[in-house]
């Protein structure tokens, strides 16, 4: 598996990574009802609203562009054959102590038809916390939802 800086002819595997996990594409009706449609009958904004830019290549396009033009880190994976099976989103950061700078995870998406998604999202992870250690705090950070169970 070769882990990369993401190009902009990423595009189309990134956003199609992100939609793989929406299960139904739906729209509000005009009555203010639920309707399950087609993506392709979906507004470039309809997209949008199921997870953000990577929804639609159009706003996927322009996310990644200002990405590699130094607002934050996007990494991929790719399979032995070239597939692209895993992606990395991270932005750098700075908070007070004891975080200081750090690099902050924003996504870590895998494809579901990868045997190992666990494995693709360590490489991952990996590279990024390798990123991070050039920075002075050598620190690498994640939100996670705490486990109300």
């Amino acid at each position: 598996m070769i882990v990369r800086q993401a190009v902009l002819d990423d595009t189309a595997a990134i956003s199609a990574l992100f939609r793989a996990r929406i299960p139904a594409w739906q729209r509000l009706t005009g009555d203010g009802g639920v309707e399950t449609v087609g993506y392709e009958d979906l507004t470039v904004y309809e997209r949008w609203t199921h997870g953000g830019p990577w929804m639609s290549l159009e706003t996927a396009a322009i996310a990644l562009a200002r990405l590699l033009h130094g607002v934050g880190l996007a990494l991929v994976a790719e399979s032995d054959d070239g597939e692209l099976v895993g992606y990395l989103e991270a932005y750098p950061g700075y908070e007070p102590s004891p975080l200081g700078a750090h690099l902050h995870l924003a996504h870590v998406v895998t494809s579901s038809t990868v045997m190992d998604s666990d494995a693709v999202a360590d490489v991952l992870l990996k590279r990024a916390s390798e990123v991070a250690g050039h920075l002075p705090d050598k620190r690498l950070t994640a939100s996670l939802a705490a486990d109300s169970g």
